[in-house]
């Protein structure tokens, strides 16, 4: 059970990871970039999977994790590269209205804001990265929980959750 929910959190983690971060950060990536980032990263997934359960042998995740993120992360950019990008009515209509950090320049500028607008109290990058470390506290704490109790650890579940309510709370 331990190898295969390694397989699924770890391989299958980062064929998603590299695209599901670059949707974010830069302004170029496609659909196309996601799908190919995505499917890349799986296909690479299951030999792992196949070395685990048939040849008796596991992988290091410390090797796995960032080979694979490596592929996908070439596939994205192979596949974002050889098509043609998002049209820029849809990508500024987005930016206006998420307001996203990273490489996004020409959206930027397209979008028409104004510095002032860009300046928002609630667009600085402090704020934004507090928020990233709370939110990704309450998922983490949400998903450990239930797993502390499916092993009888009451006292790591109610830590858990009580810390995911209290950066909710903070978020």
């Amino acid at each position: 059970i331990r190898q295969i929910w390694d397989w699924l959190m770890m391989a299958l983690g980062a064929a998603f990871v590299i695209p599901n971060v670059l949707r974010w950060y830069w302004w170029r990536l496609n659909g196309w970039g996601y799908s190919a980032g995505t499917l890349a990263g799986l296909a690479g997934a299951v030999p792992i999977l196949l070395m685990t359960l048939f040849a008796k042998s596991e992988p290091p995740l410390y090797m796995t994790f960032p080979i694979l993120c490596g592929v996908s992360l070439l596939a994205t950019l192979a596949a974002t590269w050889l098509t043609r990008p998002t049209d820029r009515q849809i990508l500024t209509t987005f930016f206006r209205t998420v307001r996203p950090f990273g490489l996004w320049k020409p959206i930027r500028v397209a979008s028409g804001l104004t510095d002032a607008e860009l300046q928002a109290p609630a667009e600085r990058l402090g704020l934004a990265l507090a928020n990233v470390v709370l939110a990704s506290t309450v998922i983490l704490g949400c998903y450990l929980a239930p797993m502390y109790l499916v092993g009888h650890w009451h006292a790591q579940a109610a830590i858990s959750l009580g810390v995911a309510a209290a950066a909710a709370v903070l978020l």
